[in-house]
């Protein structure tokens, strides 16, 4: 009945103004969202999600002062947005040529106005220095309705009791402050942060109080939280513990790894571990990944032909996280193998308008994403009528070895294949390379070992030997290097004891540097 109400109106209004408002109505519900989202013309949500984008740059372009004050510097400033192909020719901006720039903090603001602030959060990682972003109410409202939506296709929210443990970052980081607030508002929620004996505490007093437990955290810390349950002798089976994970990219190795943890698999029921993608920068919510991007990624690892119609612009042979994203919340576009993103709301206060995140990745629409599938004779019918991003890692975090790119998730994959080993770390490592006196590359690796676990040469050696093998069967770039020009260029292991990673300039439970 709400479904035909709205097509109804929808006839005599803007297909724009429709679709906000049926969103509007049944934000709440996010089972009429899912049902929407499996029923929606594709095409139809790409376009708006374009209209949207354009009419985001007009406004930022009139009312935000650094975004006015950037286009005068590259010679748009006399220039008016009035479509698409308007918006295609204006200049990314990124946080090196837009933010760092800015003079003032309420510059980036709409109308400079600071009053309509609700919460400030830091950008955290990569660049080393952080960066401060804002969101309103209005904002902070929709990523609860989008976040209901997600969380109700990949766990079923609305019909089971379910608890939220926050093991991200406290503080100012956006992943923590985001994930203590939206899960508030939807469902019993705690908030230790990155705390392991705190959270295992929980589970123990809570953990069969609800039928169903959702712990974020980043991937490493998740897998530390768990090898460190299962030393004190917890049974994770005795729970029905499930996983969002945040803030960097991991392997289906490590997935698989995570699943041997708490004794399940990909395939169970039972327990799901799904990855979400996002930034301070752009947003957190919106991106997810779900049951067909998990199974559309697997295949693509065991179908080299598949991989190569799907990320065929990545140049990496690691394969890319795969996600289905909202684009009512961001318009998504490919440069150079970078993804460019704009936020399209226009409850936003602090929009970016073709922001480069650095980020290495590329854009799948719907329908495309079927025609591959097709085409390879895979018949897998898509839930959500949603566009897809791949993403392969920040750009920054790519270490050239000999002109052969070096990916950290293809480090990560290598280290998690072999369960006896992945046992041993705690899953932070840095990629590095030095010179001889003859100015010949040499590839280093730092791991850290877990507590109690002390350095040996065989140690050292089996680890040289599993991340070799990977990297010479998965990447043949590197393959062919090493076999015709540079020995040197073999992965050379330094096992670090635990707590002593040094050069670490913020919370190691947060973000690190890979390179």
């Amino acid at each position: 009945m709400l479904l035909s109400k709205l097509l109804k109106i929808a006839g005599n209004i803007s297909p724009l103004y429709a679709l906000n408002l049926f969103m509007d109505l049944i934000g709440k519900n996010p089972k009429r969202a899912l049902m929407f989202l499996q029923i929606a013309d594709s095409e139809m949500l790409e376009k708006l999600s374009r209209k949207k984008a354009v009419e985001q740059a007009k406004r930022a372009s009139k009312r935000v002062k650094e975004y006015k004050r950037f286009l005068k510097t590259k010679g748009f400033d006399k220039k008016e947005i009035k479509n698409f192909e308007d918006f295609q020719i204006l200049p990314l901006t990124s946080k090196e040529n837009y933010i760092k720039t800015c003079k003032n903090f309420e510059d980036v603001f709409v109308d400079s106005d600071l009053s309509v602030i609700r919460t400030i959060y830091e950008s955290s990682g990569y660049t080393g220095k952080p960066f401060l972003w804002a969101h309103n109410s209005k904002i902070e409202e929709e990523e609860i309705k989008f976040s209901r939506i997600g969380l109700e296709n990949n766990f079923l929210v609305s019909s089971k009791n379910t608890l939220f443990i926050n093991g991200f970052a406290l503080g100012s980081w956006v992943s923590g402050m985001k994930f203590a607030f939206i899960m508030n508002k939807i469902g019993p929620t705690i908030n230790p942060g990155a705390d392991y004996d705190g959270i295992l505490k929980i589970l123990d007093t809570l953990g069969r109080k609800f039928s169903q437990i959702i712990i974020g955290g980043y991937p490493p810390f998740i897998k530390n939280l768990l090898e460190k349950g299962t030393a004190k002798g917890m049974n994770f089976e005795e729970y029905n513990i499930n996983f969002l994970l945040a803030g960097e990219g991991f392997s289906e190795s490590f997935r698989d790894y995570l699943y041997t943890l708490i004794k399940s698999s990909p395939e169970g029921k039972k327990s799901k571990i799904y990855s979400v993608y996002g930034t301070a920068d752009t947003g957190v919510i919106g991106v997810n990944e779900n049951e067909d991007t998990i199974k559309i990624r697997r295949l693509a690892e065991k179908n080299s032909e598949l991989k190569k119609r799907l990320f065929n612009k990545i140049i990496s042979a690691e394969t890319p996280m795969l996600f289905q994203y909202n684009p009512l919340s961001f318009f998504i576009e490919e440069n150079k193998e970078e993804i460019i993103i704009t936020t399209v709301s226009p409850n936003e206060i602090q929009p970016v308008i073709r922001y480069n995140i650095h980020d290495s990745g590329g854009v799948i629409p719907y329908k495309k994403m079927q025609e591959i599938l097709k085409n390879e004779g895979i018949d897998t019918k898509i839930k959500l009528k949603l566009p897809f991003l791949h993403i392969n890692g920040r750009t920054g975090g790519v270490i050239s070895i000999n002109s052969a790119k070096v990916y950290p998730e293809t480090i990560s994959r290598a280290l998690y294949k072999n369960k006896s080993l992945a046992g041993l770390i705690t899953g932070r490592f840095r990629l590095k390379k030095e010179y001889t006196k003859n100015q010949e590359v040499v590839f280093k690796i730092d791991i850290e070992l877990k507590e109690k676990i002390n350095p040996t040469d065989k140690l050292k050696k089996n680890f040289e030997n599993i991340i070799k093998r990977e990297l010479s069967e998965a990447n043949m770039e590197y393959k062919n290097m090493i076999n015709h020009y540079s020995k040197n260029a073999l992965p050379n292991i330094n096992l670090i004891k635990y707590n002593n990673f040094d050069g670490l300039n913020i919370n190691k439970e947060i973000k690190y540097k890979y390179t």
